[in-house]
């Protein structure tokens, strides 16, 4: 049997750990961020995030996965 080098994350782990980051950058006000819009998890490439600033314009934040099993940010995208 091939073990994986990486820690097997569940979906369900993923969305926990992306939630927690959301609150925590809402919470925080970073970058000018303000609101939590929408998420899209992805166990095998980068998840999304999106939110919205004071200033009304989105920011996309991607995520993925690194060895640990923790999530790392991927890049960012401002609308």
């Amino acid at each position: 049997m091939n073990k994986s080098r990486y820690p097997t994350v569940s979906l369900l782990e993923l969305n926990q750990k992306l939630d927690a980051e959301a609150k925590r950058l809402v919470r925080e006000k970073e970058e000018g961020i303000v609101k939590y819009v929408s998420k899209v998890a992805n166990l095998n490439g980068n998840s999304r995030m999106v939110f919205k600033r004071k200033s009304g314009a989105e920011v996309t934040l991607s995520f993925r996965l690194n060895a640990d099993g923790n999530i790392r940010l991927a890049y960012e995208k401002q609308v």
